[in-house]
């Protein structure tokens, strides 16, 4: 059995993080002290008892105000089992749908929190008997507490619908090197193609091949970070249509050219 948790960690190292991303979703606590946290272009200070989530397309940074900061990190793992029981769970970590709130105050579940923050870090560096089946049942607990905190409006509604949404992410997390038109896609689903986007963005906040973009956009940037595969191999290998194209994709949404943010993760 797979938890889906690759990493479990506390720490106390007054240092915030430049701009970065993680191959995976990340939940970060902040036990003690202020920090600064940019997502998008987007500026928010946080303090103690608040939890972030963050997705596995967004980068970020954060910056320490004060001496103090402690926190617990959780990365969870995009490859989770494609289950039903998983959908209303984790939706919390893929979608953006209207009313998210990245930041969530945990107030008097904070105790609560921690504590199960504490147990997940425990298990993750010991070898206990049932460890990936403790941690599983640890990491479904700490989604069900968040569920229990945020508004309703900002989880889907179970139904068949939002079940079809979820899945049509996962297979394009899995296949984002595949070619895809929206109009395939409604017919393969059978319904329109303006019914087939109203469901999407309600569910995930997103347009269905923005949603596909994100994914293509990633695996690049995950081939520039960890190999010297040549760009143009990159393109193809992530399903782009060409260099030029996503070049200036690749800018437009980083900030950075492709070969600039290569050089960014190798220093």
């Amino acid at each position: 059995m797979y938890s889906g948790i690759f990493s479990a960690t506390y720490s106390d190292d007054p240092i915030g993080k430049k701009k970065h991303y993680h191959d995976g979703h990340q939940l970060l606590y902040i036990v003690k002290g202020t920090a600064e946290v940019l997502v998008d272009g987007t500026s928010e200070t946080v303090s103690e008892g608040t939890l972030l989530l963050f997705s596995r397309f967004e980068e970020h940074s954060i910056r320490v105000c004060g001496g103090e900061y402690r926190r617990y990190s959780v990365r969870i793992s995009p490859d989770i089992p494609n289950l039903p029981e998983h959908e209303l769970l984790f939706s919390l970590l893929v979608n953006r749908a209207s009313g998210f709130c990245r930041a969530i105050h945990t107030g008097r579940s904070g105790a609560l929190v921690e504590s199960v923050l504490e147990r997940i870090v425990s298990e993750f560096s010991g070898e206990s008997f049932l460890r990936e089946e403790m941690l599983d049942a640890l990491l479904k607990e700490l989604l069900i507490i968040i569920c229990r905190l945020i508004p309703r409006e900002m989880l889907p509604e179970k139904n068949e619908n939002a079940q079809l949404i979820y899945r049509l992410q996962k297979r394009f997390e899995g296949n984002y090197f595949k070619s895809f038109t929206l109009s395939a896609l409604a017919a393969e689903y059978h319904m329109s193609v303006s019914h087939l986007s109203h469901l999407f963005k309600e569910v995930t906040g997103e347009s269905v091949m923005e949603y596909l973009f994100a994914c293509r956009l990633l695996a690049a940037k995950k081939y520039l970070a960890t190999t010297d595969m040549p760009i143009g191999e990159i393109v193809s290998l992530c399903g782009f249509s060409d260099d030029s194209n996503f070049s200036r994709n690749f800018k437009q949404r980083t900030g950075m050219t492709p070969s600039e943010f290569r050089a960014s993760y190798r220093t």
